[in-house]
């Protein structure tokens, strides 16, 4: 926009006020460059409204990550405190489920197949009742010692007896344990399975046991240092 100075008139109140052709036209020039400015502040206003939005936008972003960390932290927190402990728990319930269960004839579905193991093992020299009897015994030992957490190191060694007759079946009995479709594992043979995962989580709660001579226990490394203690077994 050019400003055409020719015809510029001094006003009659600003002339006698004193202000010559010169000022006149200087004044108009402020004015016509105030119009060109006005549109480009007002685009850097709306730049800056943009980037203010932009910057609440990752904060409020930073902000939920940072509650999604916490969440986790404390649900690890819980985890590390406890899991072992519950873990224990249901083993031992398990373990005393089933071998309340052996007690009562033609209950277990897994009754004859214990009583065939062990007439195996004994080579005919422990009567079925008997057999059955010892062995839902001992599974009603070992889930009552895992539930109260007393004597865990005993409970620890019966697993391992009990691991010896789990494992039996697989090697005595492989074609009735996987007689299904297509040699899938029959009910018996899931049954097994299902006592090996046991026996192993067993396993899993027994690795939490302190050293059985004082001083054996490993040294912890440095990024153990420092971390929450799990080793539920220390009263």
């Amino acid at each position: 926009m050019k400003l055409n100075t020719a015809r510029i008139r001094v006003p009659a109140k600003a002339a006698r006020k004193g202000v010559s052709r010169y000022g006149a036209v200087k004044q108009a020039q402020g004015r016509i460059a105030v119009r060109r400015r006005a549109p480009q502040s007002m685009m850097s206003g709306r730049a800056v409204a943009t980037s203010g939005g932009a910057r609440q936008d990752v904060q409020v972003g930073s902000g939920c990550m940072r509650a999604l960390q916490k969440l986790d932290a404390a649900i690890h927190r819980v985890l590390v405190a406890h899991s072992i402990q519950l873990l224990r728990i249901a083993v031992g319930l398990v373990f005393l489920a089933f071998g309340i269960l052996k007690f009562f004839p033609g209950v277990s579905p897994a009754e004859e197949l214990t009583i065939k193991t062990t007439d195996a093992l004994s080579f005919d020299l422990i009567p079925g009742h008997i057999a059955i009897v010892l062995i839902a015994s001992l599974e009603c030992i070992i889930g009552l010692l895992l539930i109260t957490g007393r004597f865990l190191r005993i409970a620890t060694y019966l697993l391992a007896g009990q691991l010896i007759g789990i494992l039996a079946p697989l090697a005595l009995f492989t074609g009735r344990l996987f007689a299904g479709p297509h040699n899938a594992p029959t009910l018996e043979g899931q049954y097994v399975i299902k006592d090996i995962i046991l026996v192993a989580s067993g396993f899993v709660v027994a690795s939490t046991l302190p050293g059985l001579v004082p001083g054996t226990d490993a040294a912890p490394s440095t990024q153990q240092r420092g971390q929450l203690r799990t080793d539920w077994t220390e009263r």
